[in-house]
């Protein structure tokens, strides 16, 4: 592939980027007193030397009433902040790329009390509490916004001492500056606001005072919001104005357009549910009215489709963020025809954005290096110091990891795998289009070990005779797991086994995602004890498929592990727009023919009937498959049992697992 555009500098003010892939901010929740410091540094490092152009780092907060949600926020109003800064910036430049930092307060949209010691009112614009957080806030009064005005300029002033090659001033998502912007926070009635024009006031004052304190020659962007996408919000017809109204200042050299607030903040990081380069038509109609570059982000992971929008006049700089937490070599691999070996991102949100609601550092599901660079990252995977013959049974996405790993380190590697096709359990993930880019990562992983050699068997079920005839050195079993029949769920630990699952109309998910299951037209009573995407994708599935859905979870609301992976709005949407019905803190006693008993956990004696169900689907529990792994113990040399084999998880762990164990022999 001939990028024509990708790899061609992009003029910013006076700094010269050498190529149009950058990384946007993101929060990490690495961060030791609230500053940058050494984990920061080998992450974005890693990015640098990987090729990216340009990285825009953390939120960096400019005042301490801007408290954010997360305990290990960034702060930059304390010149004690810029050793840190130093540090990153350093180790960024060392391998060519440029970093702006960027700047932020979250206005009403933070909590007074989620640093131990600094407890403070939240300030707002106009009083209103934050839709997601809802804590009461502070109206802002005159000194206060000058205050802040103030607080912008000097973390400017920090951020130019700490290296960094200019500054983005966050006026997107819902915080303080989106705020003044937007009539849906600002009801004030002075100079900063009322009308459009004086909403703009506060933006345009605090771009005049960090224009003052960075010089003419330091870059100075603004990221915004170019459509709310809430009833009531700005549009993108409101932001051409604003933008244009920015731009005119003379005070800045790039907008970055992003869309939404926080009654849409699955839109930040959007999941595997919303198309790839979604948000590439707002950025196009922002650069019609100005003259100076415009970013664009929003699931753009392939390097294809970044140079289409480059070649279609739609931005100048494409976002590529979680494509790059994936594949910090993204930009090389891209730039030498290497698009295959690009490991990709799949939009799943749950090694990266949903461990940050969980108050985790970010990493990621395919990449465990991902914020572990120093230990895990590109290059410290080295030969062993012998090559032994390894045979890994399990072609799941913990086996091809460890298979993967262990034929870098020069291993001489054998993959056994019982059915026709790689993949394990996320084959069936594939059959849910609303999932099925899981099916990327695996054909990635698949791909990669063949290219390394890797000697597959497929068809192959083993045993313990077949696998000593091997002579193995090493035996890593990555078995997986299978789902339970039996109704166990957690929530009635003395229960082995619920009543009626052994009739003929109880199947499990994976019965219907193996197609087993005839329920088009019928009325389906799916059994959650998952709380995550098995369930509700095949939910998903069956109502797309013409099934009548109900669910019923003991949890307190369905699908409780969705939120911070952001799916849950849109998968809400979804199910509900289809029919899809919701009955949460409800246990099933009993099924009974086509009835279910249920009753509410917290009133256990009045039970209920539900009534002409023809199918029930169990998104239980699962028990590892390690029959052959216990039978192998004390046989075998050197035995290893890795992924659901282990303890059914997630698929992070399996991957997590494979890489470490792939290290280890």
């Amino acid at each position: 592939m001939d990028f024509k555009y990708l790899f061609t500098p992009l003029q910013i003010g006076n700094v010269t980027v050498r190529n149009r892939i950058f990384i946007s901010a993101h929060s990490k929740q690495y961060a030791v007193n609230n500053m940058m410091g050494r984990r920061h540094a080998h992450y974005y490092a890693e990015r640098a030397k990987g090729g990216t152009g340009l990285i825009v780092c953390d939120m960096l907060h400019v005042h301490p009433t801007s408290s954010s949600n997360f305990t290990k926020a960034c702060f930059v109003y304390d010149p004690e902040a810029i050793p840190g800064l130093k540090i990153v910036t350093d180790a960024v430049h060392e391998h060519g790329a440029k970093i702006f930092a960027q700047l932020v307060h979250s206005g009403c949209h933070g909590d007074g009390g989620v640093y131990d010691d600094k407890w403070r009112p939240v300030w707002g614009v106009s009083g209103i509490p934050d839709f997601g957080i809802r804590e009461p806030c502070k109206e802002m009064e005159i000194e206060d916004i000058q205050e802040l005005i103030e607080s912008f300029a000097k973390a400017a002033y920090h951020s130019k001492e700490g290296g960094f090659d200019g500054v983005e001033l966050h006026g997107a998502h819902g915080y303080l500056i989106n705020q003044f912007f937007s009539p849906l926070f600002n009801m004030r009635t002075d100079k900063y606001g009322g009308s459009p024009e004086k909403r703009m006031t506060f933006a345009i004052e605090v771009l005049d005072a960090v224009r003052k304190a960075v010089g003419p020659d330091f870059v100075v962007g603004i990221r915004i919001s170019a459509d709310e996408l809430v009833s009531g919000g700005n549009t993108i017809n409101d932001y051409k104005v604003i933008a244009k109204k920015l731009v005119e200042t003379g005070n800045v050299d790039y907008i970055n357009v992003s869309s939404g607030t926080y009654y849409t903040s699955y839109i930040f990081t959007p999941p595997m549910l919303l198309p790839h380069g979604f948000r590439t038509y707002l950025a196009a109609e922002i650069k019609r009215v100005v003259d100076i570059p415009v970013f664009t982000v929003g699931r753009i992971k392939d390097p294809l489709l970044a140079e289409k929008v480059l070649t279609d006049g739609q931005a100048d700089m494409i976002g590529m963020t979680r494509a790059q937490i994936a594949d910090p070599e993204l930009a090389n691999k891209a730039r030498e025809g290497r698009l295959e070996d690009i490991r990709p991102c799949i939009g799943c949100n749950q090694g990266c954005i949903s461990r940050l609601y969980l108050q985790r550092g970010v990493t990621c599901l395919g990449n465990p290096a991902a914020g572990r660079e120093e230990r895990l990252g590109v290059g410290t995977i080295k030969p062993a110091d012998e090559s032994k013959n390894v045979v890994v049974i399990g072609g799941g996405p913990a086996g091809m990891e460890a298979a993967r790993v262990a034929a870098i380190r020069k291993h001489n590697v054998s993959l056994i795998e019982q059915k026709d096709h790689l993949g394990g359990q996320v084959n069936l993930l594939t059959k849910v289009p609303i999932r099925a880019e899981f099916g990327d990562l695996t054909r990635w992983q698949e791909n990669q070990i063949r290219k390394l050699g890797v000697k597959i068997q497929l068809n192959t079920k083993m045993d313990a005779e077949s696998l000593k005839e091997m002579k193995p050195d090493v035996v890593i079993v990555a078995t997986g797991s299978t789902p339970q029949r039996t109704g166990f769920t957690e929530a009635l630990p003395l229960r082995n086994e619920m009543p009626g699952v052994n009739q003929d109309n109880v199947f499990t998910v994976w019965d219907v995602l193996e197609s087993k299951v005839d329920f088009q037209g019928k009325n389906v009573l799916l059994i959650d004890n998952d709380a995550f995407h098995e369930a509700y994708a095949t939910a998903d599935y069956i109502a797309e498929g013409g099934g009548k859905v109900q669910i019923v979870s003991w949890l307190y609301h369905a699908g409780v592990d969705l939120s911070p992976t952001h799916d849950i709005d849109l998968l809400y949407r979804r199910l509900i727009e289809k029919g899809v019905t919701f009955t949460p803190i409800h246990i099933v006693k009993e099924i009974r023919g086509n009835q279910a008993v249920v009753y509410n956990e917290y009133t256990p004696k009045k039970e209920e009937i539900i009534d002409n169900i023809d199918i029930f689907v169990l998104a239980m529990n699962k028990s590892p498959n390690d029959s052959l792994y216990k039978e192998l113990k004390g046989n075998i040399p050197e035995l290893h049992r890795i992924g659901d084999a282990v303890a059914p998880r997630r698929v992070q762990y399996a991957i997590w697992d494979g890489h470490e164990i792939g290290r280890k022999v």
